[in-house]
């Protein structure tokens, strides 16, 4: 008797149906889960009861810098600015090319689009 190779595929495709449904029910009954939530015991889980960041939690993070200086392709805004000693200023390349900065204290820093540098003004 000659069987037909659909028949064939059909009885191998039930196979693995069968063996897929076996690992599960397995699994299911090992105890384990498809969750995708952090365990419990997970220290990189937030906190569900944690409360809502304020504004001065952004301002600490801010790491304390006074003053912020954007570079865009229309040049430096603002364009002018009066620093006091011991004050920061974050400096930020907003535009598409490469950013260059040489401070009066030796400072070199090269930013990229999306990077910042801070420098602190000691005089």
């Amino acid at each position: 008797m000659h069987t037909h190779p659909t028949r064939t595929l059909f009885i191998l495709l039930a196979i693995i149906v069968l063996l897929i449904g076996f690992a599960y029910a397995l699994f299911v009954f090992m105890g384990g889960t498809f969750s995708r939530t952090a365990p419990a015991n997970d220290l990189t889980a937030f906190p569900a009861d944690a409360p809502a960041p304020t504004p001065q939690d952004y301002v600490a993070e801010q790491k304390g810098f006074q003053y912020l200086v954007s570079y865009t392709s229309n040049g430096f805004n603002p364009s002018t600015l009066s620093v006091k000693k011991d004050e920061t200023v974050r400096f930020t390349n907003n535009s598409d090319n490469p950013l260059r900065l040489a401070l009066e204290s030796a400072q070199v820093a090269s930013l990229n689009r999306g990077e910042y540098y801070e420098a602190e003004f000691n005089k």
